[in-house]
């Protein structure tokens, strides 16, 4: 998945325009001008955007063309253009190139403007206090600098994934990424507060981590198996059956409250 850069789109647009509405009594240097400044934005439209099939041939086309324009070594085709004159009154075999350049621009214009309506591209409406660009790239920001360094990779990673789904509306999906961030830390918990033991095997389900956490002498330990019992309970028991489908409200709960629980073991790691 890659971000649109929607003012790219814009430049290509307004550079196509510029050349394929060329009028043939301006002078001849502002063609070429034109010529130049779409260039470098074709040749980043053609290469960056894969999806592109039925314009690209048009596009190819035109770039060869500019291209050709500029690419003559010898420059044999400029010896007898002033280029200080309009297009119409310079010699008419270079007229013909010219206006080849400008119809080829107004062709790939329009079959371009076709084919990106049917380009699938939508747009992501911000959803709770947080903004599209922070849940799709740095979600696991949402964990504090200081806690977030003492996660293990797999539960940033998750963390990012379930900011993603959450962006993007996939809430059930959201919930089991986060979930399996908050189980990731839950076992780097128990092995480095409860068992202080840095090999130890991972324990069975939730339910032995959550026991080992609630006989814990430590309040706080004790104070996290509760926490981790509700989420167990009201979320994570449930969120396994195919038949349940979060709601974003409910996704943004379970996130909100997984993140409480995440950021509370992270205290004592």
């Amino acid at each position: 998945m890659d971000k649109l850069n929607l003012p790219f789109f814009y430049q290509v647009g307004y550079e196509l325009h510029n050349l394929a509405n060329f009028r043939v009594d301006a002078p001849l240097s502002d063609l070429f001008m034109r010529c130049g400044s779409l260039r470098p934005v074709l040749e980043t439209l053609l290469n960056g955007l894969p999806t592109l099939k039925v314009a690209k041939p048009a596009g190819q086309t035109l770039l060869g063309l500019i291209e050709g324009l500029f690419n003559d070594p010898d420059q044999t085709k400029f010896a007898n253009v002033d280029f200080t004159k309009p297009l119409a009154d310079n010699h008419y075999q270079f007229q013909a190139a010219m206006f080849s350049i400008i119809q080829k621009a107004g062709e790939f214009q329009t079959v371009l403007n076709a084919e990106l309506q049917s380009l699938a591209a939508y747009l992501v409406t911000p959803t709770g206090i947080y903004s599209i660009p922070d849940l799709v790239d740095n979600a696991d920001d949402v964990i504090p600098s200081g806690l977030k360094e003492k996660l293990p990779d797999i539960a940033r990673q998750e963390i990012q994934q379930s900011g993603k789904c959450l962006a993007f509306g996939v809430a059930t999906a959201s919930g089991f990424h986060v979930l399996r961030a908050t189980e990731a830390v839950m076992h780097d918990y128990y092995t480095k507060v409860c068992n202080q033991n840095q090999q130890c095997q991972p324990l069975s389900s939730w339910g032995a981590y959550i026991s080992k956490f609630r006989q814990s002498s430590d309040s706080d330990t004790k104070r996290i198996g509760e926490v981790l019992q509700q989420v167990k309970d009201h979320d994570r028991n449930l969120i396994m059956h195919p038949e349940i489908s979060l709601t974003e409200g409910e996704a943004h709960t379970l996130f909100e409250v997984a993140k409480g629980a995440i950021m509370a073991m992270a205290e004592k790691l």
